[in-house]
Formats: C-alpha cells, structure tokens, sequence
C-alpha cells in the first residue's frame, strides 16, 4: 500500500507543470550552458509570461560621421542578453546578434544598464530569461550648410525602415 502510494506521489510531482500538460512550447530543447546555469536560464518559449520591456526603449544617441546620401540608410542592431529575476539586464554574457551597424550596436550595449524588464514568469515566480533587443532606425546624414567644424553633419531620422 505505501509503495503504490509512493509511486503514485512520485508520478504526480514528477510530472509537467499545471497548465503545460502535453504542452511543448520550445520546438528544440535549451542548450546545456542554460540548463546547466544558476538559477537556470529559460527562452521565451520555456516560460509562461516572457520578459517584457518595463518602459519604452531610451532615445539613441547614435549619430554617424559618415554621409548616406539623399536616399538615406536603414540600421539595424540586436544584442541577446540575460534578464535576472529582478529585470535588470545581466551585463555579463551580453552576445551581438545580427544587424548591419556594428557603431549602431555599440550604442545599444551602452544603453542596456539602463533598461528595466518585467522579468519572465513560471508558474508566477520570476525567472532569468534569453531576451534580444533589437533596434531599427533610417537615417539620412548630411553635410551640414553652412559647415560648422563642431557638428559637419545634419541628420533626419525615422523610427523604422
């Protein structure tokens, strides 16, 4: 009797999460350098409330000294990072991801301290999350008229391409 007991406790606590059952979210399982951190590190797709950005992104400082042309250019930049349990980025495994500006890029790193996430959420407990922040701009850069040494360059922005 106490051995099926056992058993059937066993079985019970082993099993997925209230709300998961047969539910695979993730189409391919964390690699061991997430499984193996600590406290673990989840993705998106692991959790049930994924990280989201507290308030709107910080404006760019990102100004480049280089003319486009009258067509102007797209940039783009993501970085993937942790989000702690307390939604602070952790500044230590920051990892560049695509983008075609590697300045533009450098801004974003510069500006993560900053950023304020609501953290990810299992089961309602707040969890260490991958997230990746990604930012997207056009720019038309200019030689300024008249031509002032301190700032050669006029610049017209948009918020996407």
């Amino acid at each position: 009797m106490h051995i099926t007991f056992a058993l059937v406790l066993g079985i019970a606590l082993s099993g997925p999460r209230p709300g998961h059952i047969g539910v695979v979210k993730c189409d391919s399982p964390r690699p061991d350098s997430l499984v193996r951190a600590t406290p673990p590190i989840y993705r998106a797709c692991d959790v049930d409330k994924p990280a989201r950005l507290h308030d709107a992104a910080p404006a760019l400082n990102f100004y480049p000294e280089r003319e486009t042309g009258p067509r102007g250019q797209c940039y783009s930049a993501s970085l993937e990072f942790v989000v702690g349990q307390d939604g602070a980025p952790e500044m230590d495994a920051v990892t560049p991801r695509n983008g075609s500006s590697p300045e533009l890029q450098a801004v974003l790193r510069a500006q993560l301290s900053k950023l304020r996430y609501d953290p990810g959420l299992i089961a309602g407990f707040a969890v260490r999350q991958l997230v990746v922040y990604s930012r997207t701009l056009w720019m038309r850069v200019t030689r300024a008229s008249p031509v002032n040494p301190q700032h050669p360059f006029a610049y017209t922005t948009r918020s996407s391409c």
